[in-house]
């Protein structure tokens, strides 16, 4: 099934696990590491990656808006945060590498692999409830 962009902010909006975050001008909500806003007077609809790029939001790319388009927002934001949870696990693998290859110290790759434990425990969580949409049992 094919979403318009108005169809996916709706069920952005019913999303009871979507926080809301409407500013002037816009209607907003935030669920999973995607933002998608609506302009009021505009109409358009924008959607953002609220883990990426530090302090400011970044503008999803084509092929992810292609994936809300086709899948809608529940499924779009699910892929979108497995991907970015997927790009943390790196990094903090490529830190512990850096860390066992550099000072060595136990505490600071103590704490690294207790980061990557966490991501991976929120990974799996969402990576289920993924599974269960698409197998039909949600």
């Amino acid at each position: 099934m094919t979403y318009t962009l108005d169809e996916i902010f709706n069920q952005a909006l019913q999303d009871k696990s979507s926080a809301n975050v409407d500013s002037q001008g816009y209607e907003a909500r935030i669920g999973y590491g995607t933002k998608i806003t609506r302009d009021k007077k505009t109409g358009k609809v924008e959607f953002f990656n609220s883990t990426t790029g530090g302090g400011f939001y970044q503008v999803i790319s084509v092929l992810d808006i292609e994936n809300f388009l086709q899948k809608g927002w529940k499924v779009g934001a699910y892929v979108l945060y497995l991907s970015n949870n997927r790009t943390k696990l790196d990094l903090i693998d490529r830190m512990v590498r850096k860390e066992i290859n550099s000072s060595n110290n136990p505490a600071s790759i103590k704490s690294l692999k207790a980061k990557k434990e966490r991501v991976i425990k929120k990974y799996n969580k969402i990576n289920l409830k993924l599974k269960s949409i698409q197998n039909g049992t949600d």
